[in-house]
C-alpha cells in the first residue's frame, strides 16, 4: 500500500467515525432528552395500568384502597407483588443518559419493533401520568447494576432513549397468567352483605339465605327463619381466602365432569353485585370450582374445596342458650348425685339447695360460664322415639333463669354411646359431647369452698 492509498484509508476511517459519532452521540438538545417523574412506592397515585404486549392488552385497576384487579382481557385478582414490581423502577425521577436516532431497520436491535415493544400507560383518576414504549435492556459493562432500558415516546419512531440503572421491561414483559394472583376473590369479609348457599346434599335445608344484621353474630337467617346463625364471617373468610392450584381451560375434561352435577353453589352479595361459585365435591387430593361468568375452571386443594361445603347444621349457632352468663340469676341442676340450686343475691351467689354449703366463688363462676356456653355436638334432623333417645327417663335436668327468661334442658340417658337432649318448648333434638356432660355431672362437693 503506497502513501497516497494509506492516507485515503485513514481519512475514510476518520470520516466514518465522525458520522457514527454524530448519529449516535448523546443528545444535548432539549427535544432529545426524556425524563420520567418518580413516585415513591407508598405515595404512588396510580389506579389503572395498561400494558400492550405482543398484540395483547392487559388492564389492571385498583377500585379501592387495597388490591388490584385484572379487568382485561378477563377479570382476575392481580398479584400485588407483580404490580409493585412495575412501580419499583419508577420510585425516583429517571432522565435519559443517551439517545439515538433510529431507522426502521434499527428497531429490532433495541426490541422496539412493533412485535416486541411493550406499551406501558399509568393513570390516576383518569389522568395519564406515564405513557412510554419499553424496549430492550442494555448493560454498560455486563453488570446487572449498570442495566439500562431503551424506551421511546409514543408516536416518536425515530429516537430511542436509554434510562440508566433501571429495568423497566422485565416487570411488564408478562402475560395475564404471570400477573394474576392465585387468590380467587378480592373482596373482604365486611364487603359481603348477603349469602345464599344451595346445597343439594342437605336434605332438609337445601337452600340457605342469610343477610347482615345488627344482631350479636352480625347475621340473620332469612331462610329458614328463626335460627341463630353461627360463625358466618369465619365461613366467608375461609371461602374468600381460597387459592388456586391451577387455572384450567373451560373445557377441561375432569373439571367439567366433577362440576357437571355440582352439589354446592354459593352466592355472595356485595355493593357492586354478586359472585356465584359452583363447587364440586372435595376429592382425595384436590377439588374443582368455577366462578360464574369466568372462562376457566379452577383446581383447588381438597381442603380448599371442603371450606365451601357447609350445611345448615354447620352454619347455625350451636350454643344452647342465648343468654350471657352475667345475666343468669338462678341455676337448678338435677343429676344422679341429687339437686343443686343456686341463686344470685346482689353480686354474690348462694346455694339454696342443699343449704348451708359455702360456695367457692371462682369455681362456681367458671362452672356457670361453661354451662351457659354449652353447645350441641350435632343436631338430629329427624324425630326419634323416646325409647331411642333416652328422654323417656331423663338422666339430667338443667334450668337456667334470667330476669325474663327460663331455659330448661332435658338430657336423656346414654343410648348406644350417644346422649340426646332437648330444650323444653323448642322441640329440637340434639346430641351433647362428653365435655358438656361433665359440666352437667358436677356435684356440690365440686363447688364447695374447701
Amino acid at each position: 500500500m503506497n502513501r497516497t492509498t494509506l492516507v485515503a484509508v485513514i481519512a475514510f476511517a476518520v470520516l466514518l467515525v465522525a458520522v457514527l459519532a454524530l448519529r449516535y452521540r448523546p443528545s444535548d438538545d432539549e427535544q432529545a432528552s426524556f425524563t420520567i417523574a418518580g413516585w415513591p412506592m407508598e405515595q404512588a397515585p396510580f389506579d389503572r395500568i395498561t400494558i400492550h404486549r405482543g398484540g395483547e392488552t392487559i388492564v389492571l385497576e385498583k377500585p379501592g384502597e387495597e388490591g388490584w384487579l385484572i379487568t382485561e382481557p378477563s377479570h382476575a385478582v392481580a398479584d400485588d407483588a407483580a404490580v409493585e414490581a412495575i412501580f419499583a423502577g419508577l420510585t425516583k425521577p429517571l432522565t435519559s443518559s443517551l439517545s439515538k436516532e433510529l431507522a426502521p431497520a434499527d428497531l429490532p436491535a433495541f426490541r422496539l419493533d412493533k412485535q416486541r415493544r411493550i406499551g406501558l400507560e399509568l393513570r390516576a383518576k383518569g389522568e395519564v401520568l406515564l405513557d412510554v414504549v419499553v424496549g430492550g435492556l442494555e448493560q454498560d459493562d455486563g453488570s446487572p447494576a449498570d442495566t439500562g432500558t431503551w424506551v421511546m415516546k409514543p408516536g416518536e419512531e425515530t429516537r430511542a432513549y436509554r434510562m440508566p440503572g433501571v429495568d423497566l421491561r422485565s416487570p411488564v414483559d408478562k402475560g395475564r397468567a404471570a400477573l394474576r394472583s392465585v387468590k380467587l376473590f378480592a373482596h373482604k369479609v365486611e364487603d359481603i352483605t348477603g349469602l345464599t348457599v344451595e346445597n343439594s346434599a342437605d336434605g332438609l335445608n337445601p337452600v340457605l339465605v342469610l343477610e347482615r344484621s345488627e344482631g350479636e353474630s352480625g347475621w340473620r337467617f332469612v331462610k329458614p327463619k328463626g335460627y341463630r346463625p353461627g360463625a358466618i364471617d369465619r365461613y366467608l373468610e375461609d371461602m374468600l381466602s381460597a387459592k388456586a392450584l391451577a387455572f384450567l381451560p373451560v373445557d377441561h375434561e375432569e373439571g367439567n365432569q366433577e362440576l357437571s352435577d355440582a352439589p354446592l353453589r354459593v352466592t355472595m352479595q356485595h355493593a357492586e353485585g354478586e359472585v356465584t361459585v359452583e363447587v364440586g365435591p372435595p376429592g382425595v387430593r384436590y377439588g374443582f370450582l368455577r366462578v360464574k361468568g369466568s372462562d376457566e375452571i379452577v383446581r383447588v386443594s381438597s381442603g380448599g374445596a371442603a371450606l365451601f361445603h357447609k350445611s345448615f347444621i354447620d352454619l347455625r349457632d350451636k350454643k344452647l342458650f342465648s343468654t350471657p352468663s352475667d345475666d343468669v340469676t338462678s341455676i337448678e341442676l338435677t343429676n344422679a348425685s341429687g339437686k343443686l340450686h343456686a341463686e344470685k343475691r346482689g353480686e354474690d351467689w348462694k346455694l339454696i339447695e342443699p343449704r348451708d354449703v359455702p360456695l367457692d366463688g371462682q369455681s362456681f363462676s367458671a362452672w356457670r360460664k361453661r354451662l351457659v356456653e354449652m353447645k350441641a355436638e350435632n343436631f338430629v334432623e329427624r324425630q326419634l322415639p323416646a325409647s331411642e333417645t333416652g328422654l323417656g327417663s331423663p338422666a339430667r335436668k338443667l334450668v337456667v333463669k334470667t330476669k325474663d327468661k327460663v331455659h330448661t334442658l332435658i338430657v336423656g340417658a346414654e343410648k348406644d354411646g350417644k346422649t340426646y337432649a332437648t330444650l323444653v318448648g323448642d322441640g329440637e333434638l340434639f346430641m351433647l359431647s362428653g365435655g358438656s356432660l361433665s359440666h352437667l355431672d358436677k356435684t356440690v362437693d365440686d363447688l364447695r369452698r374447701k
